[in-house]
């Protein structure tokens, strides 16, 4: 009888012991939501650099903590040999083998994702029997094993071939692989399914002895699923118990074997250690933790309906990672659990047989085991041993149940939309009648709601969301008075509107309202001091909570964080987002000590050390009931802290809460750049200097921190050095967009701050060079310079040759003057004279008329030639027309010009006119004097830009053999000469005369 006793309250012992929600395990899923995109995970493992890699039935996954990169046949960019991985190992050079379904292995550098494949092809002779690999094992001494369908392959690192095992000795039949395991220092473990546990010593790779039984006592042989290692010690999971003892020197040492029910009508199918010392065996049936010094068994199983909690119960694999998570690889989903436990704990009210929670607005505890949580549903009696909760009946007919406060032994007065109520707990009353007759002093308010209550002695505050202000309520005297703003009865209170009331060390109340923070004395019932909301003091309105730490007063704000006004000297301090804060919107505060708060927020819960302005942010992925709180609900309990707000309302326990955090690589693991509409992918992790080809206009960076605990923490900022000096914060899919990028260099910065706050020591940096195009480089310009120079240089000697050019033209214009218009006034003067000395003006005057005459003319011609805008053929002949024409006439000549339309706009440069007007005027002068002819014809043409004059007359001509030069045949030749023109006289008697003037 005795036994059955205490047997029973074992049991007992033991349900209540597991029903407690202490140490709350919080499941966190990958699927298709996450970007998993597929089912059936066979397994993972964690390279050195530290991200996750998965093999899946679609697939080989890299997972950095926010994203997924897949790698599989036909993806684009890194092509494996197919889909479909049964398992995944790493080697000793941080390489990756993914055992590719029917296709062989495919090999994937962890730090360039360069990708090489084994298969038939590559082995050649040294093929295997077929590709059906179910996993890969590296031992420490580097050799790689695989666990085929039907047969065993081994080789060491250098070795070309693989040694091939397809059958026992004395069995039967291909071999059925369930385990490859190390074993030992030296020794690896091969499980053989009804034949054994081979032991191969990795030095030699030749088995050294079978073993059937490792429980000595075991009637039968003991079928072992798989190894865990820890330390020097080893754990089998057999069909029905955990084996443990040691392998040393090739002795197997047993030490104990554990059976529990837990371990009944499954298949264990994986099976680790963490780095506690716990065993984690993935079944067919569940996950199981066996801390086995303590012989406590504890199971997982799927419950519908509960969140953060086991998904499938069809595990394949287990692996623990550097921070201690388990990551599970099931049917349909891939899971992972920290666990270490982090003390956080939510009630939600979604356990077996509770009340589902939605809103809770405020806390208070009723006993040592059991919570009053007020809601938007109901009023809640919360037991935190079980995590239990049951909703009050009658109080969701109350509407929002906004307040609850304790004011006799078994009596609580609520605050709810339709006004005050007594609540007796042992009576499983709510009434306002028996509010009323306890305390008919609420009469006047009976219908009003407050949002919360301050107790000073026997005397509560009650503040008044509906406008009424501030109530003074004493239950010993059953007095209660009203202090409202706007009236003669205010007592100095701003605001009517009030948010939360919190004292301070100085004994003070603090009336917090929209715009105002009121310091109210409670002994003189009057207004002290009053902080506004404005310039220089707080940084948003509404202020939700307030805590002092005897030197600062910290108020939480919605909107602008957290604000600290030191007493002393009336300074600001400011903790916000930029500080590492989570949200800005701040509800509640508790403290931990007086530089140490613990914040609630619109997005988590910030632990906020005040002196080093560093925040430990944590999320609903680490065991909060939801990110959303309110500004009332929160409560402390000496060691155990409770957050209210959406979805019911999180527990801290500080005794199970570790400050630790984890140094966390981090890495620019990719990054894309754009040219025009082409994108380009380069995968690396260790970046120096990268160089970009011309027209890269836009640049991403991808960036990831590996801390898969806290991976929605990761919080990266970024600056260009030399163009930023702040740095900017990095968007939540940690992804850096650099646009607008011109070619050259750009040094990027980026940092990182951990989960607790602090920034990582070393920022990680990544040197771009943008290529210039052909027309921005260095040497393009230079030669750009020198043709600008050179064209320069050349304009420089066209103009000076120019200016030679005129100043020669000026010179033999200032000859001409000199000679011809110089000899023809000086005619004139001494024409002039001679017709004073005889006075003969008769005789004279013709002879200074002719003289002036032929002075302005001469003047005319001169100012014709300067004149540039007259530089065509037209224009020279209809000069030579206005001398030829009327001379011609004057001497009954016929004068005539072939003048084309194709020639009339031929350019002639200014020398070039002069001299040919000079030539021409000559030979139509010769032919007026000397040719006695009746016609004088110009025919003018133009071969090949090269213009042609030919002058005719019909005189009589001679033999211009027998001619000699004269001034004006001499003259004529100079000046074609200096033209580059050639002179052709053709001539005889009775013939009359023709003169070509020629380009050369």
């Amino acid at each position: 009888m005795q036994k059955r006793c205490f047997s029973c309250l074992f049991v007992a012992w033991l349900f209540l012991t597991l029903s407690l929600p202490a140490q709350q395990l919080n499941f966190k899923t990958y699927s298709f939501n996450e970007g998993l995109n597929t089912y059936n995970i066979s397994g993972t493992v964690q390279d050195n650099y530290g991200f996750i890699w998965i093999a899946t039935q679609d697939g080989l996954y890299r997972f950095n903590g926010n994203t997924f990169q897949v790698f599989k046949n036909n993806s684009g960019q890194i092509n494996t040999l197919g889909n479909v991985f049964l398992g995944v190992a790493l080697d000793n050079k941080n390489n990756i083998y993914g055992a590719d379904y029917k296709n062989g292995i495919d090999i994937i550098n962890t730090e360039k994702l360069d990708i090489k494949t084994v298969d038939e092809k590559s082995l050649g002779i040294n093929k295997l029997p077929h590709y059906w690999i179910w996993n890969i094992f590296f031992d420490n001494a580097r050799n790689i094993w695989l666990k085929g369908i039907d047969f065993l392959a081994y080789k060491r690192e250098k070795d070309p071939a693989f040694t091939v095992v397809k059958e026992m000795p004395g069995s039967k039949g291909p071999v059925s692989l369930s385990f490859i395991r190390s074993f030992g220092e030296h020794s690896v473990a091969v499980g053989v399914t009804g034949y054994g546990t081979i032991i191969y010593d990795t030095r030699s790779l030749q088995p050294i002895q079978v073993i059937k039984k490792f429980n000595p006592s075991s009637a039968d042989m003991d079928e072992v699923r798989d190894v865990a290692m820890f330390n020097d010690t080893l754990v089998l999971a057999t069909n029905n118990s955990f084996i443990k003892g040691v392998y040393k020197k090739e002795q197997w040492s047993f030490i104990g074997e554990y059976k529990d029910p837990a371990l009944s009508n499954i298949i264990v199918n994986s099976i680790v250690y963490d780095k506690n010392g716990t065993v984690w065996a993935g079944t067919s049936n569940g996950l199981i933790k066996a801390e086995l010094e303590k012989n406590i068994f504890t199971k997982f199983k799927v419950i519908p309906g509960k969140t953060r909690w086991l998904a499938d119960n069809s595990i394949n694999h287990l692996m623990v990672d550097r921070q201690n998570n388990l990551w599970i690889s099931t049917s349909s989903v891939l899971q992972m659990v920290n666990i270490e436990g982090n003390g956080f704990t939510a009630f939600d009210g979604n356990k077996t047989g509770s009340d589902p929670i939605d809103h809770i607005y405020t806390l208070s505890k009723k006993n040592n085991d059991e919570i009053f949580a007020t809601g938007s549903n109901g009023l809640f009696e919360v037991i935190i041993s079980t995590g239990h909760t049951k909703k009050i009946p009658g109080t969701e007919s109350l509407g929002y149940i906004h307040h609850i406060e304790q004011t006799g032994p078994d009596l609580w007065v609520l605050s709810t939309d339709k006004g005050m109520y007594a609540y007796q707990p042992s009576a499983k009353i709510i009434s306002q009648e028996l509010l009323l007759k306890k305390y008919p002093e609420w009469q006047p308010f009976k219908k009003n709601y407050f949002n919360t209550a301050y107790r000073y002695n026997d005397t509560w505050f009650w503040a008044s969301e509906e406008l009424e202000g501030l109530i003074k309520w004493n239950s010993k005297t059953h007095t209660l008075v009203q202090f409202k703003a706007g009236t003669g009865s205010s007592h100095g209170l701003p605001e009517n509107h009030i948010r939360n009331l919190k004292a301070d060390k100085d004994g003070y109340l603090w009336i917090l309202s929209d715009l105002t923070a009121a310091q109210f004395d409670m002994q003189l019932d009057t207004v002290k001091k009053i902080i506004r909301y404005g310039k220089n003091t707080f940084n948003a309105s509404m202020f939700f909570d307030m805590y002092d730490d005897g030197n600062v007063l910290w108020f939480a704000t919605y909107g602008g964080g957290i604000n600290g006004y030191t007493k002393q000297a009336g300074k600001w301090i400011y903790i916000t987002e930029k500080e590492g804060l989570s949200n800005n919107c701040v509800y509640g505060i508790l403290p931990e000590n007086d530089s140490i708060l613990w914040v609630t927020t619109n997005m988590g819960i910030c632990r906020v050390n005040t002196r080093s302005l560093k925040c430990s942010n944590y999320y609903y992925e680490d065991g909060l009931q939801d990110n959303s709180f309110d500004e009332k609900g929160v409560l402390k309990d000496g060691d155990k802290f409770y957050f209210g707000g959406v979805r019911g309302f999180t527990q801290l326990d500080l005794k199970q809460f570790r400050t630790t955090s984890y140094d966390a690589p981090a890495y620019i693991h990719q990054v894309e750049y754009y040219t025009g509409s082409n994108k380009k992918t380069l995968n690396r992790l260790r970046w120096d200097k990268i160089v970009l080809p011309s027209g890269t206009g836009s640049v991403i960076l991808h960036l990831s921190a590996l801390s898969f605990t806290g991976n929605n923490k990761a919080r990266f900022s970024y600056r260009i050095a030399g163009i930023q000096n702040d740095f900017i914060d990095v968007p939540e899919n940690n992804t850096i967009t650099l646009s607008g990028l011109k070619y050259g260099n750009y040094n990027v910065q980026v940092r990182y701050r951990k989960e607790d706050g602090s920034f990582k020591d070393k920022n990680l940096t990544l040197h771009i060079y943008i290529r210039p195009k052909w027309y921005q480089t260095w040497w393009f310009k230079v030669q750009v310079v020198l043709i600008i120079l050179t064209c320069g240089y050349l304009l420089y000697r066209i103009r000076i040759n120019q200016f030679k050019k005129e100043k020669k033209i000026r010179s033999k214009l200032a000859s001409d003057l000199h000679d011809d218009l110089g000899s023809t006034m000086n005619s004139v003067k001494v024409y002039a004279n001679l017709a004073i000395l005889e006075k003969r003006a008769d005789k004279y005057l013709p002879l200074i008329k002719e003289g002036t005459q032929n002075a302005i003319i001469g003047i005319r011609d001169i100012i014709w030639v300067l004149d540039d805008s007259k530089d065509s053929i037209e224009d020279l002949f209809h000069r030579i027309s206005s001398f030829a024409s009327p001379l011609c006439e004057a001497n009954q000549i016929k004068y005539k010009v072939e003048l084309s339309d194709k020639v009339r706009d031929h350019k002639l440069e200014q020398e070039e006119r002069r001299n040919l007007y000079m030539m021409i005027k000559e030979a139509i002068n010769n032919a007026i004097k000397y040719s006695g002819g009746r016609k004088i014809a110009i025919d003018i043409s133009v071969t090949k830009g090269k213009p042609a004059m030919l002058i005719k007359d019909d005189g009589k001509g001679f033999d211009t053999s027998k001619i000699s030069e004269g001034n004006g045949l001499k003259n004529m030749q100079l000046r074609a000469k200096e033209i580059k023109y050639c002179v052709q006289i053709n001539s005889s008697a009775g013939n009359g005369t023709s003169i070509l003037f020629q380009k050369i």
